[in-house]
């Protein structure tokens, strides 16, 4: 595990990520960040996981997934509970 990650802080320019709402801000980072990622942005954690995580009820965590899903930020694989975070390494 990591003990740093470096995440750009020009994120905050990007008009992929600053058009998403709060919460789906608050996902992508935990999912940069997570304690069961690794170097390449690809790791096993599920739903729940992630919902525990951030202490979110699941219904709370269906909207964020679903915007950072569909606009391809995120990949995720239920039946294996595989997330991938594209351009990761960039």
């Amino acid at each position: 595990m990591a003990r740093y990650r470096r995440i750009d802080p020009y994120i905050w320019h990007d008009e992929k990520f600053t058009e998403f709402a709060d919460d789906s801000k608050l996902l992508f980072f935990h999912l940069l960040t997570s304690p069961r990622g690794n170097p390449l942005g690809c790791f096993v954690q599920g739903k729940t996981d992630m919902a525990e995580y951030l202490k979110w009820p699941m219904k709370r965590l269906a909207l964020p997934y679903r915007e950072l899903y569909s606009k391809g930020r995120i990949k995720y694989d239920d039946k294996t509970r595989l997330v991938l975070i594209p351009n990761y390494l960039k």
